[in-house]
């Protein structure tokens, strides 16, 4: 295999070299491609041969790693997009194997009330349920384990971007690379992607420079508690923040978990209410439970915070947000303090 990368890279024209490319985006680049295309060649239901894919990437990223000590994070985003969108893929199985198999709970309860079922009947239903239970459970768990690796990718990319916002140049190469290797792998809609991506990297810049100190959230608390970001605000013990990067809004949303009121929100600046969309009265919901969760848990006050960035309020490439939008939400953060 080193031999092939060797080779496709001295195939690379000297003019593209010279441009500026960054050399290890490209051998990465061309090391994926070539494992991904020994992949097409075999069958990727056979289980061996996976492995031995599996195997040849594993070797290969560690030898690049190798090769570039200092890089070692850009080298792990690369490399562990193939498994991301392999984990992406399985979830969407899982998912329509879960909404079946609560089909057939829906049904077993539905039969339990049936007069026409008999006592023996309702015996075999009952064990019957007890039996999908369990593989709901199942899958469940499953699901729960890719999520965490999901977001664990998600935040390697996020603090990548952050660590480099200041090199334009660079990230650029990184966008187009990891959009080459996303295609290369079975990936979906990259552009949506990178847009999430810039959306979390952009929140953390703009509460640096409105002055507040923030936390990335863990991979688990991304997964389970759909947090982003997490504020240390004077008086407030733990603040944390949703946010969505969306061309199809045009307006800054920074609206209060506490102030939700179906279908809209009590706004405390002016007590103006404002109508959301079903799906972010869904997401701020969701975000408000896991507050209230997290309060239980812990005894203290969670407050929750859902942020929607426009298409232009930040940088595509950087995740630098426009001036105004610091001010916003440096009078925002007044509020809070």
């Amino acid at each position: 295999m080193e031999k092939e990368i060797e080779q496709a890279i001295s195939d690379v024209s000297p003019e593209g070299m010279e441009s500026g490319k960054d050399a290890l985006l490209v051998e990465a680049q061309i090391d994926i491609s070539l494992l991904m295309g020994r992949l097409s060649e075999d069958s990727s239901d056979d289980k061996a041969k996976l492995e031995d894919i599996e195997n040849s990437f594993r070797v290969s990223k560690e030898g690049l790693q190798k090769k570039y000590p200092d890089r070692l994070q850009e080298i792990e985003i690369l490399y562990d997009l193939w498994e991301t969108n392999r984990g992406q893929k399985r979830i969407d199985g899982l998912t329509a194997k879960e909404n079946e198999l609560k089909k057939k709970t829906w049904e077993c309860a539905a039969a339990l009330k049936d007069d026409r079922f008999d006592r023996k009947e309702k015996l075999k239903i009952i064990r019957d349920s007890k039996d999908i239970d369990r593989k709901l459970a199942q899958v469940r768990n499953e699901k729960r384990d890719i999520f965490v690796s999901l977001t664990s990718w998600n935040f390697l990319v996020t603090n990548h971007i952050i660590n480099n916002s200041g090199n334009r140049e660079y990230l650029g190469q990184f966008w187009n690379a990891l959009g080459e290797v996303d295609a290369m792998t079975g990936g979906d809609d990259f552009k949506r992607k990178q847009k999430g991506l810039v959306g979390q990297a952009g929140l953390y810049h703009i509460m640096r420079d409105a002055g507040s100190c923030a936390d990335l959230a863990t991979p688990r608390e991304d997964a389970f508690k759909k947090t982003d970001l997490k504020l240390r605000v004077p008086g407030h013990k733990n603040v944390l923040i949703q946010t969505k990067h969306t061309v199809l809004e045009r307006d800054v949303i920074f609206e209060s978990t506490d102030d939700l009121s179906y279908p809209g929100v009590e706004s405390r600046d002016g007590g103006q209410r404002r109508h959301f969309s079903e799906k972010h009265i869904k997401e701020m919901s969701h975000l408000a439970m896991s507050c209230r969760k997290e309060s239980e848990e812990t005894g203290e006050k969670v407050s929750g915070y859902y942020v929607v960035l426009p298409e232009g309020s930040l940088d595509g490439i950087t995740a630098e947000p426009k001036p105004e939008v610091v001010e916003l939400f440096k009078k925002k953060l007044e509020t809070l303090s």
